[in-house]
């Protein structure tokens, strides 16, 4: 008998739904070591998406831009320990800036 774990990703793949499911399950895990690493800050970083074997996250600060960069091993560990295979390898820190921010709110 199909264990679930081998069946969903043979069933994603057939579909072409793997890579789709994949990223968005990184992202997702990403997103709440964001929010459990910044605390109060964690809104001003967002994944923004998953390229391949790298995992591009968005900051609007510069603190939270170094924060992040700083615990981009942390992360990727976090990551691999949910699954090795799909698991990025590397970690790119955008600094961005959002209006509300480049008005000084």
């Amino acid at each position: 008998m199909d264990r679930l774990d081998s069946l969903l990703p043979r069933t994603l793949r057939k579909h072409g739904l793997y890579e789709h499911a994949r990223a968005a399950r990184i992202a997702h895990l990403a997103d709440a070591w964001l929010k459990r690493r910044l605390g109060p800050l964690g809104g001003a970083a967002r994944v923004e998406k998953v390229d391949g074997k790298t995992l591009i996250i968005a900051c609007d600060r510069s603190v939270v831009a170094q924060e992040v960069s700083s615990g981009a091993d942390e992360l990727l560990a976090e990551l691999r320990s949910c699954g090795k295979e799909a698991a990025p390898t590397a970690v790119r820190v955008l600094r961005t800036r959002r209006e509300g921010l480049a008005k000084g709110m």
